[in-house]
């Protein structure tokens, strides 16, 4: 991994290998083994709520794309792969990827879509996305448990009332 990753860029860091290494390693041995590789990309395919470390999958995701061995990727080098992946939003995760937004001379912002990333790009890229998405997730439940509980504080005060209007009645 650290000649790949040499290869792809000078500036990642020992202990972001390291770290990469160890999202994947359950018996903790220090390496990643063909099961423990196998178990991470299942997992991370899969992955709706944005929860697994993704640091070593986005490494495969970018070799699987970088076919050529140019060390960054264009749309064309992503599409078979976001086409068998993502079928009827493939403009939207083409966008993910390779838009960024730029100020123009006037100030305006404008999204610019990129010829090429890099490993570093991409990885940066797609664990912003990941956030956005956990975010995302994060509030849809937040509002969900909100008005569960504003659905539960109002039916406890309709019991209150209508206990208090019985035993009105009662007197």
């Amino acid at each position: 991994m650290r000649k790949v990753i040499r290869k792809l860029c000078n500036e990642f860091a020992k202990d972001e290998l390291a770290n990469m290494i160890w999202e994947v390693d359950e018996n903790l041995d220090g390496y990643v083994s063909e099961e423990e590789f196998e178990n991470m990309y299942k997992k991370c395919i899969t992955d709706e709520n944005e929860e697994e470390g993704k640091k070593l999958f986005y490494l495969t995701q970018f070799l699987m794309y970088d076919k050529d061995e140019k060390h960054e990727i264009c749309v064309e080098d992503t599409l078979e792969i976001l086409c068998a992946r993502h079928q009827n939003n493939v403009d939207q995760a083409l966008d993910a990827i390779f838009d960024i937004e730029k100020v123009d001379e006037n100030g305006k912002k404008k999204k610019v879509k990129r010829e090429t990333i890099s490993f570093l790009e991409y990885s940066k890229r797609m664990h912003e996305l990941s956030m956005k998405k956990r975010n995302e997730i994060s509030n849809l439940k937040k509002t969900f448990c909100d008005n569960l509980k504003q659905e539960a504080l109002k039916e406890a005060k309709e019991r209150a009332e209508r206990k208090q209007f019985e035993e009105n009645q009662a007197l």
